[in-house]
């Protein structure tokens, strides 16, 4: 098949929720605004204030993953972005059952909150499978970006302001996965294909992951921007130590 070709491999957890981090407000603007519509058209009961709400954002959460998927082939706009797709175990294009069960699953999948569920099944599921995709047979794929050089790796920083902290610079090397290493180079990789909003929401949950990881001291990060903060980490976990840079390097 076509899409089979495409196919590198299954993507990491991480990336899936990257990728749903970006659908995120895009979700929330929906169900923001089928809200206002509802309770400009009709009258709530006072007993339906809580339980609306949260009944609108699950409708729009499943319904934003079907139209979308069906419609472009397996990405939402998330998933776009960071050049991943939906596909059925056999590599073939997800058809329409499976495409619908596992949005719908995706509601089990949210329990009890912040994607537990589903993050407990892509962690121990050897294809990254939450749920809704092992029942219904889909998996999420990183494809190639038409266009893409075959291989990309940012130069050797000539300063990088992540060295001159040596304890920080030491717990990077020592925690950065390579996994975690090949993320933060594709999204340099990608950084000049995404649009601004999504460059922004993609870097900033990058870089909130590893601020968390290696709990970096606000010092180092002040006046840093997300973007800058995952280019300094790769700048230095890559090149330990870094290698001499010509003074006619730009």
């Amino acid at each position: 098949m076509a899409e089979a070709s495409e196919i590198q491999t299954p993507v990491s957890p991480i990336l899936r929720c990257l990728a749903w981090a970006l659908d995120v407000p895009i979700i929330l603007g929906f169900a923001w605004s089928a809200w206002l519509v509802t309770v400009r058209m009709a009258d709530v009961p006072a007993g339906w204030t809580v339980a609306l709400p949260s009944a609108i954002y699950i409708a729009v959460v499943v319904l934003y993953g079907i139209v979308l998927e069906l419609s472009t082939g397996g990405q939402t706009v998330g998933k776009r972005a960071l050049g991943l797709r939906v596909v059925a175990c056999n590599g073939g294009r997800a058809g329409f059952v499976p495409i619908v069960v596992r949005n719908v699953l995706r509601v089990i999948d949210l329990l009890p909150g912040a994607y537990l569920v589903g993050g407990v099944a892509a962690l121990i599921s050897s294809r990254s499978q939450r749920l809704g995709d092992l029942v219904a047979g889909t998996v999420v794929v990183s494809i190639p970006t038409a266009g893409e050089p075959e291989k990309f790796e940012p130069p050797p920083l000539r300063y990088n302001s992540f060295r001159d902290n040596a304890e920080l610079a030491a717990a990077l090397r020592a925690s950065v996965s390579p996994e975690e290493l090949a993320l933060a180079l594709d999204a340099l990789a990608r950084r000049d294909s995404l649009d601004a909003n999504a460059r922004v929401e993609l870097f900033a949950a990058l870089a909130a992951h590893f601020k968390e990881k290696t709990d970096m001291p606000a010092a180092v990060l002040a006046g840093l921007s997300d973007e800058q903060c995952i280019r300094n980490i790769f700048d230095i976990v890559t090149y330990d130590p870094p290698p001499p840079i010509p003074e006619d390097a730009q």
